[in-house]
């Protein structure tokens, strides 16, 4: 390839009055692809040598030893990213994406679960089959029901979370603060989890901290009673409501 961009840059060079798709037309006639001599026309004109450019010398895959180093520096840590790694090695972020793909390391988003200590963690199944045996029989179905909220507010979206502006105080109030209302309209979904199947869904609009009897008892409650007389009737349950009430009962 530097021997073909020598010799256009020489023809160039040597005709000032020759015109491009004159020298694309004689090395096509030779066999070359019309692409690639315009590729190199455009090297000459912004001033590129006809020879390559030295390289950074940064690996692109790596092996052994930088391979395993790799691998410890990002298996299993917390607040490691791909332009850290980067420094790190002396690479650019992209060699990192590549060879962590290569190694088959996935990036997952963290959980958010309940703090235990070690000694708590130990009690826990150990309380749960106690509740259970006290409570409950081998036969007893327990059920559940709970309800989710979903806000008409954008505001929580990641690209809602700033703006672009020459002079921030310039900016309408509507874009600068992200307002929130104390008690904001809401989407209220409410199902009933039971171990043989999920209730019919009630979903409403509602405003406030939570759930209102009203709403519980005329909206919800109802669905959760059918589902039980359709699919645990003659059933022993065990079922904790909103209600606040603990319930058990043979049909």
């Amino acid at each position: 390839m530097a021997d073909l961009r020598k010799r256009v840059h020489s023809m160039l060079g040597q005709n000032n009055n020759l015109k491009n798709n004159g020298t694309v037309k004689h090395f096509v006639q030779e066999g070359f692809k019309r692409r690639t001599i315009y590729d190199i026309i455009k090297r000459y004109e912004i001033g590129l040598p006809a020879e390559d450019l030295p390289r950074s010398g940064h690996l692109t895959s790596f092996k052994g030893k930088i391979l395993k180093r790799l691998q410890n520096a990002a298996a299993n840590h917390i607040g490691v990213s791909q332009r850290k790694l980067g420094k790190t090695f002396g690479v650019a972020q992209s060699t990192i994406h590549y060879n962590l793909n290569k190694i088959g390391l996935k990036y997952y988003k963290r959980q958010k679960a309940p703090k235990y200590n070690k000694s708590q963690l130990e009690q826990v199944p150990k309380k749960c089959r106690k509740l259970r045996r006290e409570i409950t029989t081998p036969g007893t179905f327990i059920i559940v029901d709970d309800e989710k909220y979903f806000t008409f507010s954008h505001d929580g979206m990641p690209q809602n979370g700033g703006f672009y502006a020459f002079d921030k105080e310039d900016v309408p109030d509507s874009v600068k603060y992200k307002t929130k209302e104390k008690y904001p309209k809401k989407i209220l979904v409410w199902l009933a989890l039971p171990a043989k199947g999920i209730s019919k869904p009630y979903t409403g609009g509602t405003k406030g901290p939570a759930i209102t009897a009203d709403i519980y008892i005329n909206k919800c409650l109802s669905k959760l009673r059918s589902f039980i007389e359709e699919h645990h009737a003659g059933d022993e349950y065990l079922g904790h409501t909103k209600s606040s009430q603990i319930i058990k009962k043979n049909i």
